[in-house]
């Protein structure tokens, strides 16, 4: 992991280098590769945004790219909550857009029906978007959207609105797909489908090979070990996103009921789960240990096979509870979302004795409580880490109904958690509105959720629904905590001379003492001395506010000595440069420092 930290100016500028050279090269595993590098996920939802708006101002062939782009790296590179961003910020700013690009409203609501049918936007953004977004012109742009895709033949427009399939129409295309399978299974190698798909370049159309490849294995008994190995190493090559397999499962389902009766569909269908778990195409399943009571199952004589593991003790649980205290805490100090991701799974695999396996539902709604829940105690920094982190987990760690559950548990004890936290209703349901903000919940799990509660927990969902509701809302839930730059070098200097200007404004200690805490980066508190000693220099009105700030934080020891005096020495190397701005800089800031040696004689200025 890099340890520099990149400004957000950097970021974009390496960004649209990246797609302006990806439209000269096409190449899509060099653009992975590049963002992989940048190893900064909390703003890809910039680089969704420039790859579309670059697009926009090109031709057709340059807009397919863009679109096979985005679905080739969905859920591989870029999580699903990034995406969504990224089109809510283009809408945000297609009025403005329209004035380099006037046809900006039919082009992006293309882009709109386009992510919805290669599935990386989820169904319910566009019904979402409409009730939240700022302007006519972007709420018309998602309605265009919606009617497009009540055609009945969208999938196959959409494709080729832009040349898609180079020709191809999707007979065509699932007709070669059924070649490459068919060769495959005759004889063939994992390089020759490899070759075959590359020559395709059908990216976002993956799903038809996998859901191919699975009604042979049903088909041909005999082939289904090696076509399910295949798929294995596709996936593991990454020749197959795990976007399009889930995809491919899912629309094989819908076909065996269209050719098999219900029995026999279901019969097949449950035996093609088995073996995608067995060769880890999705997770183990798991039945939950209540599940296992009601349906007479003694754990004494509960399977012994190697797919089957046993609820867990409660032992066993209140040592994974008191990992992941510990795991978020080191987190919060570290602000490291990949240690904490590894963190999370090896405890998972040691918990469950082998990856995959074990009671993780119950084990992963409590992660997601114990993550508000620590969080509610800190402060903004926190919780906006915590959001992060439950949305960089979904959905390889933590599924839809492991956060639905843990906040299902979060409502219930919020009558509890008022104890400790008196508004702590209020941050329960902004952590809800920030899920489905997120995309790691739908508003359809909102409903759920609503009509399982009842009293106070309801109360929770109600405030989520206004959240949600209110003008700029994704916006407003995004930037309530500080946004994705929390806890940056950048976002603590924009902090720290905002609460400074504000003190020697109002003079109310109070609220000063609030936002250093807010703030919670103590290595970083000469940053403050020095944006003190600046206002000084630069007004005489501001000499005795900042000396009583600085006086009232030292003696609370809120600001050590050693950090006091490192602000001071940042402040005597920068006294030249503000010299420039502010005439006879020097001087003042000689009798300032004078005047500190008398104030605070420890820290030897």
């Amino acid at each position: 992991m890099a340890t520099n930290i990149m400004a957000a100016v950097d970021y974009k500028d390496t960004v649209a280098l990246v797609v302006k050279e990806y439209f000269a090269s096409l190449d899509q595993d060099e653009v992975a590769r590049s963002l992989r590098e940048l190893q900064k996920p909390l703003y890809h939802y910039y680089f969704v945004k420039c790859v579309v708006k670059t697009a926009m101002d090109r031709g057709d062939k340059e807009k397919e790219m863009a679109a096979q782009l985005l679905s080739a790296l969905c859920d591989d590179v870029l999580e699903p909550g990034q995406v969504s961003k990224g089109f809510v910020q283009l809408l945000e700013t297609a009025q403005d857009q329209t004035l380099d690009v006037p046809d900006t409203p039919k082009i992006l609501a293309l882009f709109l029906v386009r992510a919805s049918v290669d599935d990386i936007l989820p169904h319910a953004f566009l019904k979402v978007c409409v009730g939240s977004l700022p302007d006519e012109v972007a709420r018309s742009i998602v309605k265009d959207a919606i009617s497009h895709l009540a055609k009945p033949d969208v999938q196959d427009w959409i494709l080729h609105v832009w040349g898609s399939t180079k020709g191809r129409t999707v007979d065509e295309a699932k007709s070669l797909i059924g070649s490459i399978v068919e060769t495959y299974v005759a004889g063939g190698t994992p390089e020759d489908v490899r070759a075959g798909l590359h020559d395709l370049h059908l990216p976002f159309f993956h799903h038809e090979f996998v859901k191919r490849s699975l009604l042979v294995a049903v088909e041909q008994p005999a082939a289904a070990a090696p076509l399910m190995s295949l798929l294995k190493d596709l996936t593991f090559s990454r020749d197959l996103s795990s976007n399009q397999v889930s995809k491919g499962l899912a629309r094989v389902e819908e076909t065996l009921c269209d050719v098999y009766d219900e029995d026999a569909a279901d019969a097949h269908y449950e035996e093609l789960l088995r073996l995608a778990r067995l060769n880890g195409l999705i997770l183990e399943k798991v039945e939950d240990a209540e599940a296992e009571e009601a349906n007479g199952v003694d754990p004494a004589e509960a399977p012994t096979s190697p797919s089957y593991c046993p609820p867990h003790t409660e032992e066993e649980v209140l040592g994974f509870k008191a990992e992941s205290e510990r795991i978020l805490r080191e987190y919060f100090a570290s602000a490291s979302i990949p240690d904490a991701t590894t963190s999370v799974t090896d405890l998972l695999e040691a918990v469950s004795g082998r990856e995959g396996e074990g009671d993780r539902r119950r084990l992963l709604r409590h992660f997601v409580k114990r993550a508000v829940t620590v969080a509610l105690d800190h402060t903004s920094r926190e919780k906006e880490f915590a959001a992060q982190l439950v949305s960089a987990l979904y959905p390889h760690v933590l599924a839809t109904a492991h956060i639905q559950d843990g906040f299902m548990d979060l409502c219930n004890a919020t009558e509890d958690l008022k104890l400790d936290i008196v508004d702590a209703p209020n941050e329960v349901a902004m952590f809800l509105a920030r899920a489905i903000v997120d995309d790691v919940l739908a508003p359809a799990n909102l409903v759920a959720l609503k009509k399982e509660l009842k009293g106070a927990a309801r109360e929770v969902t109600d405030t989520v629904e206004v959240l949600l509701n209110a003008r700029h809302a994704a916006e407003r839930v995004l930037r309530v905590w500080g946004g994705a730059e929390v806890g940056t070098v950048g976002w603590a200097k924009a902090a720290v001379k905002v609460m400074v200007r504000e003190y020697v404004s109002s003079g109310d200690l109070v609220e000063a003492r609030r936002c250093l805490r807010d703030i919670n980066m103590p290595h970083f508190h000469h940053e403050l001395v020095k944006r003190a000693l600046c206002l000084a220099v630069e007004s005489d009105e501001a000499v005795e506010p900042v000396f009583t700030l600085l006086k009232a934080f030292c003696e609370s020891m809120e600001v050590s000595s050693s950090e006091l005096a490192k602000g001071f020495a940042r402040m005597h190397e920068a006294v030249e440069d503000l010299s420039l701005d502010v005439p006879g800089a020097h001087a003042k800031y000689v009798t300032l420092e004078a005047r500190a040696r008398n104030v605070f004689p420890e820290c030897c200025l």
